[in-house]
């Protein structure tokens, strides 16, 4: 896929972690017209040691010389319901009575 194999050089931070990775940009051609393009390959055992694990979403915030790619946490079940608890609490007390009836009605189906 690119033209450009690419080494990485990485930087030992005091702690003894590696939080520097010193990379090229390397290319990729588009197959209908051979167009040149930049194109930036990572990969390694070290990306699932930080959470980027196959098949895990990620944000990619792009700004001028800088790209920071993050991993999207998945919310785990508590966290969903205190969302949800938040907005429950923010309706009108009517509207908080006809929801904690239907969800009476959910846990005795």
């Amino acid at each position: 896929m690119t033209g450009v194999k690419c080494k990485t050089a990485a930087q030992k931070s005091e702690g003894g972690k590696v939080n520097v990775r010193v990379m090229k940009v390397s290319y990729a051609c588009r197959y209908h017209d051979f167009v040149q393009m930049p194109a930036i390959r990572i990969q390694g055992l070290w990306l699932e040691a930080i959470g980027f694990t196959v098949g895990a979403e990620m944000e990619v915030r792009v700004m001028d010389g800088c790209i920071v790619l993050m991993v999207r946490k998945i919310p785990d079940g508590n966290e969903v319901l205190e969302q949800v608890m938040r907005k429950v609490r923010a309706l009108p007390p009517e509207r908080q009575v006809q929801i904690r009836e239907m969800v009476g009605v959910l846990e005795a189906g």
